[in-house]
């Protein structure tokens, strides 16, 4: 494994404002995302790109630094 790193990307809820209520106009929907980068057997760059759910990705990045060893990289977009 070479690097991992985490993104937040926010985006408006443009969609829901207008079929649901006005008010989510106001709002922005967040998603959570862990890119995995590594070498497989042949030593070829490879990746893997997880999203993660709002209520357990602090979890999960404090699972994958602690079963690698390797610190995430952080990149959250507002």
């Amino acid at each position: 494994m070479k690097t991992m790193l985490y993104e937040r990307a926010s985006k408006p809820r443009y969609a829901e404002g207008i079929l649901i209520a006005w008010p989510l106009l106001l709002t922005k929907s967040k998603k959570h995302y862990l890119t995995i980068q590594y070498a497989d057997g042949s030593g070829a760059g490879k990746y893997a790109i997880l999203h993660m759910d709002k209520g357990n990705y602090q979890e999960l990045l404090a699972m994958a630094e602690a079963q690698t060893g390797k610190k995430v990289e952080r990149s959250e977009e507002h």
